[in-house]
């Protein structure tokens, strides 16, 4: 008798985390971009890229929520045609839904809270 009860409330709680509601993060454009801010994703790209130098753009995030970094190192020949030896590192910009600005890689899907930055959900 124990045992037909025990793998019903199991089966019945299980099937209830089915109906949660999956985390829906949505992308998102900056709605600010000042030298903090620069500085702030800047150092979250470099950070997650090994320590890398990176230079943004003054417009990044601004009129796209995709921002992709190349990672090929300085090439010593000339003309050498090897642009596509190693891939470029794709970040996104997205918004919660509690109105928090997040920086996402998507290659590892780790993602960077953006404390200076504010933005807003992108148009389509």
């Amino acid at each position: 008798m124990k045992s037909p009860l025990i793998i019903f409330f199991t089966l019945t709680i299980l099937s209830g985390c089915f109906l949660l509601v999956a985390k829906q993060d949505v992308n998102a454009l900056l709605t600010n971009m000042d030298p903090e801010v620069k500085l702030e994703i800047e150092q979250i790209i470099s950070a997650s890229s090994n320590g890398s130098k990176v230079n943004v753009s003054e417009t990044a995030f601004l009129e796209n929520s995709l921002l992709i970094i190349e990672q090929n190192p300085v090439m010593k020949e000339k003309y050498k045609n090897d642009r596509t030896a190693i891939k470029p590192i794709h970040y996104r910009l997205t918004i919660s839904d509690n109105g928090q600005c997040f920086i996402q890689d998507k290659n590892t899907k780790l993602q960077w809270f953006l404390f200076k930055g504010q933005c807003k959900a992108e148009s389509n």
